[in-house]
């Protein structure tokens, strides 16, 4: 086997084994099988990792055996890819991301030949040979929201007095919160990039549903008196939620 493929352990190869190394970078080859493929197929996927389809009669040997056949090739696409990578960051000045109502710009720097990250007055290295640097941002939203958005719900319920059982972060598509009969509320990880008062309107709507378990008058007269900006709330999330979560409202 090719030195440029390394196995766990060494182990028979695994498809969750599969690195190629590319001038020092190690990137994931992801194996796939696709009943309609004719024939092997490879590429470097927008993520920049690259991706072995099998035919629907192929095996991992002989996969593993066409990637050393086109090793040179599907290096200079991987470079390729990686160039790209960085002429977007160079063409867009900055990237920014909203965080907290704000869109906050993104810079990369260079440190002992690492990438890193600088992003609302904090710094953390990125591998973008694993991954695009929206998809580190992505993981980077949905690391914070779960230290940052439990902490915002129970002052809320020590603050009025709710009692839910469980809370969960989600990556919900169709809703920013939701409670159960079960009193268990699940919160849209994407409240993080909200304003402040917005997702807090939010959590609110969803801690007055554990005393009204629906939409009626008396719901929102309660919710009013806790949330008196809720009017402003549901005014900004309807004017602008969609660009997060294609039309995600309360529930």
């Amino acid at each position: 086997m090719s030195t440029y493929l390394r196995f766990l352990n060494g182990r028979a190869p695994q498809k969750e084994d599969l690195v190629f190394h590319i001038q020092g970078q190690a990137v994931p080859v992801k194996v796939a099988r696709k009943r309609i493929a004719k024939h092997y197929i490879l590429k470097v996927t927008h993520l920049g990792w690259i991706q072995l389809t099998l035919p629907n009669r192929g095996n991992l040997r002989e996969g593993l055996a066409f990637l050393e056949k086109h090793r040179v090739w599907i290096a200079q696409q991987w470079l390729q890819w990686l160039k790209r990578s960085h002429e977007h960051q160079d063409r867009q000045g900055r990237l920014e991301v909203l965080y907290r109502g704000h869109m906050e710009p993104i810079t990369l720097s260079t440190e002992d030949k690492n990438t890193i990250a600088h992003f609302a007055r904090l710094s953390f290295p990125v591998d973008l040979s694993r991954m695009s640097l929206g998809d580190w941002m992505n993981s980077w939203l949905r690391y914070q929201a779960g230290k940052d958005l439990p902490a915002r719900l129970a002052k809320w319920a020590l603050k009025y007095d709710f009692k839910y059982h469980r809370l969960s972060i989600r990556n919900q598509r169709t809703r920013w919160g939701s409670c159960s009969s079960q009193k268990n509320i699940s919160l849209n990880w994407r409240l993080i990039q909200l304003p402040d008062k917005h997702a807090d309107y939010v959590m609110l709507h969803e801690l007055n549903h554990l005393r009204h378990m629906n939409h009626s008058k008396r719901f929102w007269d309660s919710l009013r008196s806790i949330c008196p900006w809720m009017d402003s709330s549901e005014r900004w999330i309807t004017q602008h939620g969609h660009f997060l979560t294609d039309g995600c409202g309360p529930v």
